[in-house]
């Protein structure tokens, strides 16, 4: 039993800290944005929005908006830390003007934790389309996550199934610790039967 347990224990350790050399880390963009691969996650916000332009819904029929000075969202990490980053995935911080909507413009918002969601990917990994689907559902890194995961679940189950069953045997070994073996109860038997025939005759 002991050694099982060492064993689940070495095999949980090696899980833990077992980490995949892929090369150097990429970074591709979701929600239908241009997929990259970037060489930064930095880099995948700044090219994916920098000078985007787009209509500006509500401020007036001639209003557009400009995206600007976009970064990963250094607060916005989440998912397994990769290639010096603290995690393996996040989201997009950038400036957004609108202009053309009368005396208030042009107006300009900083926008926290918006799209794209930016993410690790394989080196050299390509999107089955010149636009990927919306953020994808689970990346390579998140599979990684979740394997682990389920590896830890699958250990803790072991050990504890390793522990109930040691505990039984003991409690099985420490109940008969006071009974004495079977060769005493024979004989203990056998006299007992002498004795009664004895007193028959």
């Amino acid at each position: 039993m002991s050694f099982l347990i060492a064993v689940v224990a070495l095999f949980a350790a090696f899980c833990a800290g077992a980490q995949t050399s892929t090369g150097t880390v990429q970074w591709g963009a979701g929600n239908r944005y241009p997929y990259g691969p970037y060489a930064s996650p930095n880099a995948a916000c700044a090219t994916v929005l920098n000078g985007l332009r787009g209509p500006a819904e509500g401020w007036g029929p001639n209003a557009y908006l400009v995206y600007s000075n976009a970064v990963a969202n250094p607060a916005g990490w989440n998912h397994t830390p990769i290639g010096g980053y603290p995690y393996s995935a996040t989201y997009c911080n950038y400036t957004e003007t609108i202009y053309d909507c009368g005396t208030s413009c042009p107006y300009v918002m900083q926008i926290t934790n918006g799209l794209p969601y930016v993410f690790a990917v394989l080196p050299g990994a390509t999107c089955p389309t010149a636009i990927c689907p919306v953020s994808p559902k689970e990346t390579f890194w998140e599979r990684i996550l979740r394997t682990r995961l389920l590896l830890k679940a699958i250990i803790i189950i072991v050990l504890v199934a390793a522990v109930l069953i040691g505990g039984l045997l003991t409690l099985r070994n420490s109940g008969r610790a006071g009974m004495p073996d079977d060769e005493v109860l024979k004989r203990a038997a056998k006299h007992a039967r002498e004795l009664k025939d004895d007193d028959k005759d």
